[in-house]
């Protein structure tokens, strides 16, 4: 593919192609690979061509050719991330990165030799998904280059071939297809089925040709499917209806993957139960027939003079356009007929820009648009995929490991549906995991519903709690108040209520008590309680009646108001589930009202008061921070991963930023001296005391609840802290992520104040930040994409 020969093919579909563009990336990528080989002998410049060549013919902008263009120079050439950015902007530069794999050396913190393949694998897989959930394009990209490395795959070894192969089956295909990108996903299931199953594909396109009717003699289901085209054209004339009809074959692998599903399971890694010659002739479900539209109204007039002259097969009806797929937000009316000699016929009613956006994804309805580019939030497939990160990245622990969460991703995305949404008889939606029960419901709406759940109703019939949910159900929760019928039963049943909810906030009060002072290397006894107690209440106070306050102090704050706030809220969040909730009344009257809302931080703070130092303001810092310097040196605190005093550090003098002092194993440090970079070893700190001026960075996540935020700013105080800077990385309606750049004296502070972090309830993580300044561009790229 030549420089102008891609030119003219972009300018197919955009007039407006910036050329110079596409000449610079061109000439950067040829010059930058010159002289490089691919396995096969060929020059390395013709796969990124190729890839080019593949995003064209899929419509993709200037700038996502411009990367597939650019795609391996910074992971196979001497060409640097600065250098895209500053010759192509930041945006292509961070497309390039998205897909450019990262590099470890085996030293004591990798796995062995033996185990490294896998490592590197998943490291990669977790850099490349990251990146594509925050920019779409990384994924157009990423697909493109599979593509052709497996087109071009002769030359690779046969079980490396295969893996890939598989992978692209179970992992990359999905994603391709839950991005919006039909076509190069059938393309990428095509590739990959030559190269798992080639016998089986071979006779299968022998048998294609039979039912395109490029023999003499057609068989009779391609004349039938024939007459079916021609008719249903002219009832659509007939009726006035502006249409286009084409007709269209499945994909080879999608029709070994019918036959899979209709003989039970079989893995693509193993044998079919029959031949393939024995089995095709009985698949006639390989046809189907798209209609597009000018409109949606005509789109559903079309439905109906399909469903007037020919039989609907009864459970194959979809209806995706007024309720789009969740991720994608692909657009489509499904429908399938009976016709007395093929079969099963599919049918697809669309319009024009449904079309488009089924077929090459989101990022192309600016090419629909008269070359009009969209906002990237519009549909935007990478927030799609972000919500699939978001289900399998993070643990209640923190985040989990690289090939863990590998195992997870590839297991999720082939469930395809993500989560299920349900309503209450109010209309409020409640999303859920696939194969949910009306019980998860019911904890969903509120805790204290699902406690009190005695049976549901859904779609208006009587159902178990242990009923399956499916996408769309109304459902209505039960209590055991509601299901009684006399007065005395229903006041037996509040009694036992408040007996019961005293007993759970004592229970969770005595779990925040617990985990805050695990945090702090000991664990809840009665003693430490009772010493708690008598310095949390002072006179008369008593381990229940601390668990008591602590519990419905954590209650309260759940529920972001006050006692009588808090018991108002509740019968909100139940109001109309049928259930109506009696609140907590007793239990607040048995709290002293005067009583402030208490933290796990009291309890620590009441029976281990050295975890909250105090700082002597008289302490001076040394003028030099750093043993193994000389006099004269101006060293800087590296702005990546900002070390603070008592940790490991290493220096490296920057020839154009000077010398900057990094921590021990900071991502930054180069593994060995540059020519532009030399490592300067052997650094410590001096001695202190400290005062509380070094910077730390710490990445939390948050509930997204009223006044939990200043609760922690609070905490971070009382730990003798500064937050010197705050900048929201994430906000969903549920939580959201924070970087907290705080100032401490050394590590030893800084883990107490992740410590104090940690005891909230409403803190799902709190962990250093590994490197500040990619976290800052990653918000910095998003907010400009806004």
């Amino acid at each position: 593919m030549t420089e102008q020969r891609l030119i003219e093919k972009i300018r197919l579909y955009n007039s407006a192609t910036n050329a110079d563009l596409i000449k610079r990336a061109y000439r950067f990528a040829e010059e930058k690979h010159r002289g490089q080989k691919r396995r096969s002998g060929d020059d390395f410049f013709t796969h990124p061509a190729a890839v080019a060549e593949i995003l064209a013919d899929h419509m993709q902008e200037d700038r996502v050719i411009a990367a597939g263009l650019l795609h391996d120079t910074v992971e196979d050439t001497n060409a640097s991330d600065d250098e895209i950015a500053a010759e192509f902007g930041r945006k292509i530069a961070a497309i390039v990165n998205g897909v450019t794999k990262v590099e470890y050396e085996l030293n004591n913190g990798v796995p062995s030799p033996e185990h490294f393949g896998e490592f590197i694998r998943s490291k990669n897989f977790r850099k490349f998904i990251s990146a594509a959930g925050r920019h779409n394009h990384v994924m157009m990209v990423k697909c493109a280059d599979r593509l052709h490395n497996l087109k071009t795959s002769q030359s690779i070894p046969p079980e490396k071939k295969l893996r890939k192969a598989r992978e692209t089956i179970g992992i990359y295909a999905p994603l391709a297809e839950m991005c919006g990108f039909q076509r190069i996903r059938k393309d990428l299931e095509d590739a990959a089925f030559a190269i798992i199953r080639p016998d089986e594909r071979a006779e299968i396109l022998r048998r294609y040709v039979d039912l395109r009717g490029k023999k003499r003699n057609p068989s009779p289901e391609v004349i039938a499917a024939q007459d079916f085209h021609t008719e249903l054209l002219r009832k659509l004339k007939s009726a006035k209806i502006p249409a286009k009809l084409s007709g269209r074959l499945k994909s080879p692998y999608s029709i070994w993957r019918k036959y899979r599903s209709n003989t039970g399971p079989a893995e693509l890694a193993g044998e079919t139960t029959r031949p393939v010659q024995e089995w095709i002739g009985s698949i006639f479900d390989v046809f189907g027939f798209r209609i597009i539209t000018d409109n949606v109204e005509d789109a559903y007039r079309a439905l109906r003079v399909v469903h007037t002259n020919w039989r609907a097969v009864p459970n194959r009806f979809k209806d995706y356009i007024s309720a789009p797929k969740e991720l994608s937000g692909y657009q489509s009316i499904h429908t399938t007929v009976d016709l007395p000699v093929t079969g099963a016929v599919e049918i697809q009613i669309r319009t024009v820009e449904m079309d488009v956006h089924a077929e090459y994804g989101s990022a192309a309805h600016w090419a629909y648009r008269n070359g009009v580019v969209i906002t990237e939030s519009e549909r935007d497939p990478g927030n799609a995929l972000q919500i699939l990160i978001d289900e399998t990245m993070w643990s209640r622990k923190g985040e989990i490991s690289d090939s863990e969460f590998m195992k997870k991703f590839a297991k999720a995305v082939t469930v395809r549906q993500i989560s299920i949404a349900c309503y209450t008889p109010k209309g409020r939606m409640i999303r859920l995991p696939p194969e949910s029960t009306a019980l998860d419901f019911a904890f969903a709406v509120h805790s204290k519903l699902g406690e009190r759940a005695v049976a549901a109703k859904i779609g208006g019939r009587w159902s178990k709690l242990g009923a399956l949910l499916s996408d769309g159900d109304r459902v209505e929760i039960v209590t055991a108040i509601d299901a009684s019928k006399t007065t005395r039963a229903k006041a037996e049943i509040r009694r036992a209520l408040h007996r019961v909810e005293r007993q759970q906030l004592i229970t969770l009060g005595l779990k925040i008590a617990d985990e805050a002072l695990k945090s702090h290397g000991t664990e809840a006894n009665e003693e430490l309680l009772k010493i708690a107690a008598e310095n949390v209440l002072h006179e008369g106070g008593d381990v229940d009646q601390l668990l008591l306050q602590l519990g419905w102090s954590e209650r309260r704050r759940s529920l972001g108001a006050d006692g009588g706030g808090a018991n108002h809220a509740l019968g909100n969040s139940v109001e109309g589930q049928g259930a109506k909730v009696s609140g907590s009344a007793g239990v607040i009257r048995r709290i002293d009202e005067g009583g402030r809302d208490l933290t796990g931080a009291d309890v620590v703070r009441a029976v281990l008061p050295e975890a909250f130092h105090e700082v002597d303001p008289k302490i001076t810092e040394p003028s030099n921070f750093f043993i193994g310097l000389s006099e004269d040196c101006d060293p800087q605190i590296a702005p990546c991963c900002l070390p603070v005093p008592k940790e490991e550090i290493v220096g490296v003098n920057d020839r154009k930023v000077g010398l900057r002092i990094h921590r021990s194993g900071c991502g930054e440090v180069p593994t060995q001296d540059e020519p532009e970079r030399q490592i300067v070893r052997h650094l410590d700190w001096h001695e202190g005391p400290f005062v509380p001026i070094h910077s730390a960075a710490i990445v939390a996540s948050l509930a997204n609840r009223a006044g939990v935020l200043g609760r922690i700013c609070n905490l971070i105080g009382e730990q003798n802290s500064n937050i010197s800077d705050l900048l929201f990385l994430e906000r969903k309606p549920k939580e959201y992520r924070i970087l907290f750049e705080v100032q401490v004296r050394d590590c030893t502070h800084l883990e107490h104040v992740l410590s104090a972090m940690r005891i909230d309830m409403e803190v799902k993580f709190a962990n250093r930040c590994a490197n500040v300044i990619l976290v800052r561009n990653a918000v910095q790229m998003a907010n400009e994409r806004r």
